[in-house]
């Protein structure tokens, strides 16, 4: 985990958490109720960045680091489902947590299920049901492939529909690579005989478009050609309503006024973004619930942290 220089404030805060925890101060705070509200954490990938050739920063932590993560949450926190986040956002007490999960990963089910299951966990996984129907790489991952840099996706997230396909031909052309073939997917993303297995186990499902677009970047036909088919894809193969939704991408930027309609209108009660923060009672939106990025450039000392201070510590 990288955390830059001792002078950088990532690396000071990174020093606190480890702090905070050591001296028990962070437990403490957690027994007093340093704060009220739902903290929403985010994760992607689990598993071993180094290993593959695909975004190393969409790992959000190795499968040690997540168990301990996992036990923390179990033994410290009241994590909630799908089911309880309404009430979460309303009630005036407590401190509450949420598991999510971004776009649809097999290590979700290797790797991420398992340790939930067995600490008897439930978690919400919002997929990109695109990548289910058809194995193909994300933009973001076939970047990666083609050995683009963090400054090529930023650039991707900037264009509307007309322009993204050229832009990963230019891309492809530049580096020299290409464009990744089908079989460079092979094994990325789960499949829905998966996701029914934890369907029966208890976990929850949403949604999070078909094909992954920065909604914000898209006529609204076609921002509802996103949602609307990716709520048609979870109700034939998971038989379960599109109650939630997840923004791709998540900040601000990333979605407009017309997809929040549109998301209301296709019957979603709950809609997440990112870009840190919490969800205190009586006040967050239920159409742009924040959430806290967790990151393997993070410690499990930061992660617990967040669930003592996230004033402090879900700023992601």
């Amino acid at each position: 985990m990288a955390v830059g220089s001792p002078t950088s404030p990532r690396f000071r805060q990174a020093r606190f958490a480890s702090a905070l925890e050591r001296t028990g101060l962070g437990a403490l705070l957690r027994r007093a109720g340093a704060w009220r509200g739902l903290l929403v954490l985010t994760y992607h990938r689990i598993g071993d960045a180094g290993s593959s050739p695909l975004d190393h920063d969409l790992f959000s932590a190795t499968a040690g680091a997540f168990e301990r993560q996992v036990a923390h949450l179990a033994r410290e926190m009241d994590v909630v489902g799908l089911d309880d986040v309404p009430s979460a956002l309303r009630a005036r007490r407590g401190r509450r947590v949420l598991v999510t999960f971004d776009d649809g990963y097999r290590d979700a089910y290797d790797v991420a299920f398992p340790i939930l299951r067995a600490a008897g966990l439930p978690a919400v996984f919002f997929l990109a049901t695109g990548y289910l129907d058809r194995p193909r790489l994300s933009w973001w991952d076939e970047l990666a492939w083609m050995g683009a840099g963090p400054a090529d996706v930023a650039a991707y997230k900037r264009l509307g529909p007309a322009d993204a396909e050229a832009f990963l031909e230019r891309a492809g052309a530049r580096t020299g690579r290409g464009r990744a073939p089908v079989g460079a997917a092979d094994g990325v993303w789960m499949t829905w005989d998966m996701a029914r297995e934890m369907r029966d186990a208890g976990m929850a499902f949403g949604g999070h478009t078909v094909d992954h677009p920065v909604l914000a970047r898209l006529p609204t036909e076609q921002q509802e050609q996103q949602i609307r088919g990716c709520a048609a894809r979870l109700a034939a193969e998971l038989g379960v309503p599109m109650r939630a939704f997840s923004y791709p991408v998540g900040g601000p930027e990333a979605f407009d006024d017309t997809a929040r309609r549109l998301v209301g209108e296709a019957g979603c009660e709950l809609a997440f973004a990112l870009g840190g923060g919490r969800a205190r009672p009586g006040v967050a939106d239920p159409l742009a619930i924040p959430r806290m990025t967790v990151g393997e450039w993070l410690s499990v000392e930061q992660v617990m942290a967040a669930t003592a201070l996230p004033q402090l510590f879900a700023r992601w």
